[in-house]
């Protein structure tokens, strides 16, 4: 992750919501969609996979990798 205030976000996202953050940040960016805000819903999509990213690195880091 390459950008420092998408990994804030995703990261205060993920700790006050855990994964069910994700699923809510890509909910929301549907909806901007649908209202006509792409960019906006660009942004939380950039968010919802930078907290996807985080949140695997962090299985990986208590598990290890996948088999």
């Amino acid at each position: 992750m390459d950008d420092p205030l998408l990994s804030n976000i995703a990261r205060r996202a993920l700790a006050r919501d855990g994964i069910e953050a994700i699923w809510s940040i890509y909910e929301a960016a549907a909806t901007a969609h649908r209202s006509g805000r792409a960019g906006a819903a660009d942004f939380m999509i950039e968010i919802a996979d930078a907290a996807e990213e985080i949140w695997h690195q962090q299985l990986v880091e208590k598990f290890g990798p996948p088999r």
